[in-house]
Parts: C-alpha cells; structure tokens; sequence
C-alpha cells in the first residue's frame, strides 16, 4: 500500500467532508480515492469515515488520526515539486539562506523542530547494529543488509568501494541541498568499515557532479587511513 498516497486523499476527504470534493482536490478519480482509503483502513485496523450519511463525517478514530496524516503529507511535499523544472533553483536557494540559527527552517522536511535528525555518529551506529546484530532482530538486520546491497544509486561511494575484492553496501539520500550517503564496504581479507557521508550545499542548483566527487573522495581517503592502522 501506498501509505502516503492515502494519506493524501485521506486528508483531502477528512478536510472537505466528501469524497467528490477530495477526489477533485487530489486529482485523482473518486473510485481510486475509495479504494485508498478502504486500503488505509484495513492497514490501520479501524474505520476513518462514517459513510451511513451524505456526507463523509470522521469518525472520532478519522478525527484522532487527520492530525499526524497532515504533517505527515506535508514532509513528504517540498518546494522542489512547487516549481516549474526551470525554478528548482529557486528551492534550493530557499533551503540554503533560510535557516535560523537554532536550525529552524520554513521547509518542514529541514526544521529539525518538525521533523527527525541524527548525526554521522548515529548512523554508523545503526550500521553497526545491522552488520553485527545484537539489538536488532537477525533476519530483519540481513533483509536490510540485502536492501543496501542491491542500492541502485552507484553514482557517490559506489566508484570509490566497489571492486572485485570488496562489496558495497549503501543507503543514500538527496533532500534539496542535503546530499548523504551511508554504508559498509566489506573486503575479502574480512575487513568491515562503516562510512557515513552527510553534506550540506550552498550551491543553489541539483546536480553538483563536483560535489558529489569530492564527497566520494573525502571518504575513500579516510577509509584508507584507518585500513593502513
């Protein structure tokens, strides 16, 4: 199931109180917009609408949720998807000047008081307890395991740990101008090491094949200052 694609039309019902008006408001046909939010339903184990009457009244459970559905719509919409192709600067210059000072920011998905946060440090600790799984449970640990290996996104680390005699494996991320790679190379020898690169821009433009060089880069070389011992 989509879940946020439910939440979306969810929302849009919940806030207009019919499935017309929602369907119109998601753009979406009202037959799909239906079959969301039945699947939203059966995935949450309770009823959302009240549907004996006209209008499509919450039910106090719908009521209870349409809160946590709103921000959770709204984390996953950026100012990317705002404007033309053209614009997309313009987002970026958005999420590189208007940062306060305690980290707060007008873009939901960077304002570390609405959204989640971590640090290199964590991350690398995540890794560690996937790679040695001791808090968490052992199949999930190697279902993800399996997941970063096969990490379609090649173009960061990947060039610099990916070889014949050692196997990489990753989990990246982009958001605006935050570009983050994670991983474990793990060499024939049996050697392991976690590598977390989180960057922060301040070019205003998406694709920075510099940017992401050097990070890969800048990685690598402290790689091998810690295998050399």
């Amino acid at each position: 199931m989509d879940l946020v694609g439910a939440c979306r039309v969810f929302v849009q019902v919940g806030e207009r109180g019919s499935f017309t008006l929602g369907a119109a408001a998601a753009g979406v046909p009202q037959p799909v917009v239906s079959r969301r939010i039945a699947a939203l339903e059966r995935h949450l184990g309770g009823l959302l609408f009240d549907r004996e009457g006209r209008r499509a009244a919450l039910t106090p459970f719908g009521r209870d949720l349409l809160p946590s559905a709103r921000r959770l719509v709204e984390l996953t919409r950026t100012p990317v998807e705002r404007f033309e192709p053209a614009e997309v600067h313009l987002a970026q210059s958005l999420a590189i000047a208007a940062r306060t000072a305690g980290r707060g920011h007008p873009v939901p998905q960077l304002d570390v008081g609405r959204t989640n946060s971590g640090t290199a440090r964590a991350c690398v600790d995540l890794l560690h307890a996937l790679w040695v799984p001791t808090r968490v449970p052992a199949a999930a640990a190697a279902r993800v395991r399996s997941l970063m290996g096969l990490n379609v996104i090649r173009h960061r680390l990947a060039p610099d740990f990916g070889s014949d005699a050692s196997r990489w494996s990753s989990k990246t991320g982009t958001l605006l101008n935050l570009r983050h790679e994670i991983g474990v190379v793990e060499h024939d020898d049996g050697s392991r090491y976690a590598v977390a690169a989180l960057t922060e821009s301040t070019v205003p433009a998406a694709v920075q094949p510099t940017a992401e060089a050097v990070l890969a880069r800048v990685a690598r070389t402290l790689h091998d200052l810690l295998r050399a011992g």
